[in-house]
């Protein structure tokens, strides 16, 4: 986190504004309403997410490509990452933020419906919602590799919980790791 400093990834212009409350453990704001999150929810991801260099990784909501750097960076050698963001705006923010931190190598982000994942790249050691859903997305499930973790933010608007999902041999094993708060799901399986 210190070496991609999350004010780093809100736009130029934002960036004297925000540079004092990014060292705040807050959510701090970015453009078409939505925020990066607080440095101790990427922390707790992370940490519960568990990622190896050499894995295949995605994030669904990847703003201005913050979680989609910091992931990059433990995954190397070998590993790469797909964002996915639904906002045109932060998509190319966050392209723009990639390439400018020498990333854009093992990481991307994609314009799209993050509840459909990138079947053609699947199947994932790591997938990561970013952005809360009243359930985890079907289709996301379906590219979970075995052994793989997909973590959730599940709930309402307001009241959410994260989970972490590990795919073993019978099915799948549910972690409730406690209440959280992301920005809505956009898209054909958000809100």
């Amino acid at each position: 986190m210190e070496t991609y400093p999350r004010w780093a990834f809100v736009p130029e212009q934002d960036r004297p504004k925000v540079l004092e409350a990014s060292s705040q453990d807050a959510p701090i704001p970015l453009p078409s309403g939505q925020t990066i999150s607080a440095p101790h929810m990427v922390a707790i991801l992370l940490a519960q997410a568990d990622p190896h260099p050499g894995d295949r990784c995605l994030e669904i909501g990847a703003g201005s490509g913050w979680l989609v750097a910091l992931l990059a960076s433990l995954v190397q050698p070998g590993g790469r990452v797909i964002g996915i963001e639904v906002l045109e705006e932060l998509a190319r923010l966050a392209e723009k933020n990639l390439a400018r931190v020498g990333l854009d190598d093992n990481a991307e982000v994609r314009l799209g419906d993050g509840g459909l994942g990138a079947v053609r790249e699947a199947p994932f050691d790591l997938v990561i919602l970013s952005c809360a859903a009243p359930e985890v997305p079907a289709p996301l499930f379906d590219q979970v590799k075995r052994g793989g973790r997909l973590l959730a933010p599940i709930g309402t608007r307001h009241d959410q919980v994260l989970h972490r999902y590990t795919r073993e041999e019978e099915g799948w094993r549910d972690e409730v790791l406690g209440g959280c708060r992301f920005v809505p799901m956009v898209g054909t399986y958000g809100f």
